[in-house]
């Protein structure tokens, strides 16, 4: 049986998940454990630390470590963060309608829950939606997105990055998630994410960001962390450089619109 720092470790090192599925698991973690940790607010500190990236789990984290230090009710901040979370898809969605009017095809990119929940519950009310899925590597999570919009009936393709211009052709609107909004309007999200943007606004099609509240931060530059070269090229090639990293920020005067709660 895995001990409290093994399950920890197991999402630490979770580079499939998006945003919202690797802050359910840092919920249920904490949820589950709380009564198990010797040090719980330099748990959250190391949470803080490893997953900096992500803006709404280091504000989850900001906040249950204000309850501990005015030695509130964690118990009721567990309730009611599970509750939000609930509505939310449902809050997001109404604010999203008057974007998709018309709208057939949608484009998407890596494996945001976010987008998942709330484009699959208006395919559950609407019926009539294409959705187009960029693969997203090197971990290739948007196959994960492709599966679950295919699990509930909706058409889907899969395509890679390199076919992003011809998709945002193809598609009346572009919908992403968000990692983290920055102060000044742009958002950091998953690789790909610019090239879309760059693809959609030449096309003239809108691009629209689904990004709770949570997601938004003070911070105006962004770095992006750079992973294995060998998650890009397995054999080393001594006279090759390799660049990888994740994230990448997209400019506020790509985006059309950010729909929060």
């Amino acid at each position: 049986m895995e001990n409290s720092p093994e399950k920890l470790e197991k999402i630490f090192n979770d580079n499939l998940s998006g945003s919202k599925e690797l802050l359910a698991k840092i919920h249920n973690f904490l949820k589950t454990e709380w009564e198990n940790l010797s040090e719980p607010t330099e748990t959250l500190k190391e949470i803080r630390h490893r997953l900096s990236s992500f803006t709404a789990i280091e504000e989850y984290c900001t906040r249950l470590e204000k309850i501990i230090r005015e030695k509130g009710d964690v118990e009721n901040f567990f309730t009611e963060f599970e509750e939000h979370q609930k509505e939310l898809p449902e809050i997001l969605l109404r604010k999203l309608i008057p974007y998709l009017e018309g709208k057939n095809t949608i484009l998407t990119i890596s494996n945001s829950k976010t987008v998942a929940d709330v484009l699959i519950k208006y395919f559950n009310e609407k019926g009539k939606i294409k959705i187009i899925v960029s693969e997203s590597r090197p971990q290739n999570e948007g196959i994960l997105m492709a599966e679950k919009f295919s699990r509930a009936g909706i058409p889907t393709k899969l395509i890679t990055e390199a076919m992003l211009g011809n998709a945002a052709k193809e598609a009346d609107i572009g919908i992403i998630g968000a990692d983290k909004i920055l102060a000044d309007g742009s958002v950091v999200n998953k690789v790909g994410s610019f090239t879309m943007a760059i693809a959609l606004k030449y096309f003239s099609k809108p691009l629209i960001v689904l990004g709770e509240n949570s997601k938004k931060s003070k911070e105006i530059e962004f770095h992006p962390r750079y992973f294995s070269p060998q998650e890009i090229l397995s054999e080393e090639k001594s006279m090759i450089q390799i660049t990888n990293y994740y994230f990448e920020r997209v400019p506020e005067t790509l985006i059309t619109a950010i729909v929060s709660d």
